[in-house]
């Protein structure tokens, strides 16, 4: 099992995520895209947690490729997403504290907060702040995300929320 700790340097978590992205199975044979500049690739993430997961979803269609193959969620999909979460953590924010770039492939660690003030995942308000970190793992191309990955700890974020996970005894 893989835990990561509020101890563990950053950079450390950043290489044990981008050790287990580069195990993920290949979703295509494509060779990789030119490698983009660093503010560009910053621009695009600006673009999707400051405008889109503030709830400006038109910013998706900015940032998400529309023909990919490889791309794992439309932007239809993803704009529910950001609805459902936000219902559930109205003015929730996401800070990229980490960020990192080889060529086609970002690598970014995120610090999300927000309190829980609807219910979420069929569970009731809690009123509850929550704070934890995802790392997002993204390949770029033309200025756009045509594939996503995320790592969360959900069940941090459930304990946060006062929900107790004990194990069932027989």
């Amino acid at each position: 099992m893989i835990a990561f700790q509020d101890r563990t340097p950053m950079p450390g978590r950043l290489l044990l995520a981008w050790v287990l992205f580069a195990s993920l199975p290949a979703v295509s044979h494509a060779a990789p895209s030119e490698a983009m500049p660093r503010s560009q690739v910053q621009t695009i993430l600006d673009r999707l947690y400051d405008d889109a997961w503030a709830g400006q979803t038109d910013a998706l269609e900015d940032v998400l490729a529309t023909d990919s193959p490889e791309r794992v969620m439309n932007a239809q999909a993803m704009a529910q997403e950001i609805a459902d979460l936000r219902a559930a953590f109205p003015a929730i924010q996401y800070r990229i504290q980490h960020m990192t770039v080889d060529q086609d492939m970002v690598l970014a660690e995120v610090q999300v907060s927000g309190w829980q003030d609807g219910p979420f995942l069929g569970l009731p308000p809690s009123h509850r702040h929550v704070s934890y970190k995802t790392v997002d793992c993204f390949r770029v191309a033309q200025g756009r995300i045509v594939a996503h990955w995320r790592l969360t700890d959900q069940l941090d974020i459930l304990r946060q929320i006062g929900i107790s996970l004990t194990p069932v005894t027989q």
